[in-house]
């Protein structure tokens, strides 16, 4: 009896469809996470621990929900990448330009950007315990509602920064520039700005500096005492 063709194709048709079904089962959910390090890869949600990404080009990548702990990302170029809720537990970003990117949410201690470029960067609600930021360059960057507790901004350049409603309690601003900083209900408890100029500061109260630490060198603006709990006991 000779095949039916009509049942042959039919057959072909339905294997076809569940293979095609098993290798989308199959297949990584997020295959670009083994692409080349270039501009615009997407590593989305990708596990980057501990990688040695050093001096490359990852301008307007997409590096949301990734784990880049561990990691040395130092002299590379980030500008307008998305690395919104991204991991960063003692990653490296010394000196790299993260102008423009998106890092809103991210999670870390010990982060490192030291004389990064972080202008105009998003770090609304970002918690960053410890982090260094000390000599970077973040002029118009946005810190609002992030946790910040015990990181290091001495000798940052901080003009315009907002840092609304963050937590910056401990953190280090001896030496930093803040023309303009807005510092509108930020938790400032033994923040220490010994000898920094706070005099164009914007929305910064009283009661907001009594919890604060600085001497006699430290400007603060019209209206505002220098409590008498200056300087502070040293720091336990």
């Amino acid at each position: 009896m000779k095949p039916n063709k009509l049942a042959i194709t039919i057959a072909i048709a339905s294997m076809a469809a569940i293979t095609g079904g098993l290798l989308t089962m199959v297949m990584p959910a997020n295959a670009g996470c083994t692409d080349a390090p270039v501009p615009g890869v997407d590593w989305s949600k990708c596990r980057k621990r501990n990688v040695i990404l050093s001096e490359y080009n990852l301008s307007d990548a997409n590096l949301s929900s990734a784990d880049l702990s561990g990691s040395d990302i130092r002299n590379s170029s980030l500008k307008s990448a998305d690395l919104a809720k991204v991991m960063m537990n003692r990653t490296n970003f010394n000196k790299s330009d993260l102008s423009g990117a998106n890092l809103s949410k991210v999670e870390g201690t010990r982060s490192n950007f030291v004389g990064a470029k972080l202008i105009g960067t998003n770090f609304t609600k970002a918690a960053i315990f410890r982090g260094d930021f000390s000599g970077a360059f973040l002029n118009g960057a946005d810190f609002s509602k992030s946790e910040l507790g015990r990181s290091n901004f001495s000798s940052a350049a901080l003009s315009n920064v907002n840092f609304q409603f963050a937590n910056i309690s401990r953190v280090n601003f001896v030496g930093a520039l803040m023309d303009g900083v807005d510092m509108g209900n930020a938790w400032l408890y033994r923040a220490k700005f010994h000898g920094t100029d706070l005099s164009t500061a914007k929305n910064l109260m009283q009661g907001q500096i009594e919890l604060a630490c600085g001497d006699l060198k430290t400007k603060l603006p019209e209206g505002i005492a220098v409590p008498a709990s200056w300087p502070c006991p040293k720091d336990e």
